[in-house]
């Protein structure tokens, strides 16, 4: 039973209300299509489920959604808040942007809200700290020394987990620091229609530990890679996603899903933004990159919402291996996250207690 987020790698919460399904405090299924996804609280990213049990919690979930008394409800979408603080979002058969507006308009808005309370709690900070240092006269030189000494161990945290781990086509795998993530280019390709260039800070092929991982990804270029196919389309996802993080209003949301169903979804709409990649970069100050960060911005959007919505194509048509392994993969990344400043005593001491029971 998977329960990390496999876009933020959040721990995706428990609850004791669907017995075949225990993980998640919001779950959104579709009876019909034989779909079930746990919302992740901390991203808002709809994480499909690859599990047997399905069914079963689908129709689990379909006995409490009628059974609820607090519910809300279009012609095809529906929410439910049960007692036990379990939501229950019910997909009937809408149309794209009713959809869209409950699956991607929550996750947009909510990196919107994050942004803009960052920014109002950096500038109160140094707004208090203009004030405050003339006032505490000495004392003033030491609190910013601390300050910048806090702000730089959050950074460095901050930039570990924001890492992106990528397989490499030739073998191994390849990491992607923040510094990397802006310039993954979206280009035109005479075969594939549109391939992606991926440059990275580290390629292990190997099963190093997580101590040489840290010492690996570094803030330098060493190499540069073209995804294609289905590797481009499901590392498209994860940098959209970073690229993406400020999030959106809910108009340009709409924008962004009249493009998709103007040009259609996948590898469709990826092929038909490459091929404007000019157009667009001659808007620009800074000319015809290909970055995606400089595509305009509803496009950026459609196209994460392009590629997450491929990636479910894909796992409903059978190639669910592939989506366990994503989500084994989110689950190995986020334990390395969480023993990154554990001590190696305690981790020891931990697994000595686990073992006795």
């Amino acid at each position: 039973m998977y329960r990390t987020c496999l876009f933020c790698h959040a721990d995706l919460g428990t609850n004791e209300t669907v017995e075949r399904f225990p993980v998640g405090r919001r779950l959104a299924f579709d009876a019909a299509r034989g779909r079930l996804w746990v919302v992740c609280r901390r991203c808002e990213r709809w994480n499909l489920s690859p599990l047997e049990e399905r069914w079963e919690a689908i129709e689990a979930c379909e006995r409490l959604y009628r059974d609820a008394r607090r519910r809300v409800s279009t012609d095809q979408i529906g929410l439910a808040r049960l007692p036990e603080g379990l939501e229950l979002v019910r997909i009937g058969q809408p149309q794209r942007p009713e959809f869209a507006a409950w699956r991607y308009g929550d996750q947009f808005g909510r990196r919107r809200r994050n942004v803009m309370l960052r920014g109002g709690a950096l500038a109160a900070g140094a707004t208090a700290l203009l004030v405050g240092g003339p006032l505490l006269g000495v004392a003033a030189g030491g609190l910013v020394t601390v300050g910048s000494l806090v702000t730089n161990v959050y950074a460095m945290a901050w930039a570990k987990r924001n890492e992106l781990t990528l397989a490499h086509p030739e073998g191994g795998m390849i990491t992607l620091t923040p510094n990397q993530t802006p310039h993954v280019r979206l280009v035109e390709r005479a075969a594939a229609g549109w391939g992606l260039v991926v440059p990275y800070a580290a390629r292990r092929r190997g099963t190093e530990d997580w101590w040489t991982r840290l010492r690996s990804s570094t803030n330098t270029t060493v190499g540069e890679v073209t995804l294609e196919g289905a590797a481009a389309l499901a590392a498209a996802g994860r940098v959209l996603a970073r690229i993406n993080a400020a999030g959106a209003p809910a108009r340009r949301v709409q924008e962004a899903v009249s493009l998709v169903e103007a040009a259609g979804a996948g590898e469709r709409f990826f092929a038909s933004a490459a091929s404007r990649t000019r157009e667009w970069g001659r808007m620009q100050h800074w000319g015809d990159t290909g970055a995606l960060r400089f595509l305009p911005p509803p496009v950026r959007l459609a196209l994460e919402m392009a590629a997450s919505e491929d990636a479910e194509r894909r796992a409903l048509e059978g190639e669910l291996a592939e989506l366990e392994a994503a989500w084994r993969e989110a689950e190995r990344i986020a334990g390395i996250a969480d023993d990154l400043l554990l001590p190696e005593q305690v981790a020891e001491r931990l697994d000595a207690m686990k073992r006795n029971g």
